[in-house]
């Protein structure tokens, strides 16, 4: 029976290059329309949302928005998700 053979420095370089090199979602803070915190949360870029609510219509909370899909993401904006998957990150 053949055993597994630990990884070389070669693969181990190959993968840290590839995880270093792969692209990540950009980071957007979270809000939620004035007076109504129970609405949709949306992804807040500085003047507005990515939807296209102005800025002076929204309450930013402490929180990343995150887009991806999840039993949490239920309640967020899809229109901000998709614009925010789109967006490459800027480091």
């Amino acid at each position: 029976m053949p055993t597994a053979r630990p990884l070389g420095l070669l693969d181990r370089l190959r993968r840290s290059v590839r995880t270093a090199l792969a692209p990540a979602p950009a980071k957007f803070a979270g809000c939620h329309e004035k007076g109504n915190p129970s609405s949709r949360r949306h992804a807040f870029a500085g003047t507005g949302t990515l939807c296209g609510i102005p800025g002076h219509q929204v309450d930013v909370c402490r929180c990343l928005f995150v887009a991806r899909r999840s039993r949490r993401s239920r309640r967020d904006c899809p229109v901000c998700r998709e614009r925010a998957r789109g967006v490459p990150r800027g480091d």
